[in-house]
């Protein structure tokens, strides 16, 4: 698996609201952001445009009445690297604790490649067996 670091000043506690069901469209650290990937437990690939504008906490209120507002997580994130790999240690309110490994592909590798990258350091981890997750945590909050 080689050395894990901490990513300087990874440790980061926060807010996200989501607005528009089933769209993404979020709002993290003040940066608008459109996350496109499939809502499915096995590894897949992530396509994040972000959007920088002068004040992103402005548009919360145009956001939520014309997309209506889905939810708001507040998670704690521990963010580690090992190699091109990102983990995410995440301490979710009203859910618990979390991992996610986010594989950076560098250009033309291709998805598999990837998966297999965060497939072997599940099992470096011990947690080849363990669950995985689908969708958001915001999905995962109660109705």
């Amino acid at each position: 698996m080689g050395r894990v670091s901490q990513l300087a000043g990874a440790d980061v506690w926060g807010a996200r609201g989501a607005f528009g069901r089933g769209t993404g469209l979020n709002i993290k650290d003040l940066t608008p952001r459109l996350p496109h990937r499939a809502d499915s437990g096995q590894a897949k690939a992530s396509d994040c445009v972000r959007v920088p504008v002068p004040d992103a906490a402005a548009l919360r209120d145009p956001l939520a009445r014309s997309c209506g507002v889905q939810g708001r997580i507040r998670k704690r994130r521990l963010l580690l690297r090992a190699g091109a790999t990102r983990i995410h240690l995440d301490r979710v309110d009203g859910l618990g604790d979390f991992m996610e490994l986010e594989v950076v592909l560098i250009d033309g590798q291709a998805d598999a490649e990837g998966a297999a990258v965060a497939e072997t350091m599940m099992q470096a981890l011990g947690l080849a067996d363990a669950e995985r997750v689908a969708g958001a945590y915001l999905d995962l909050l109660p109705k």
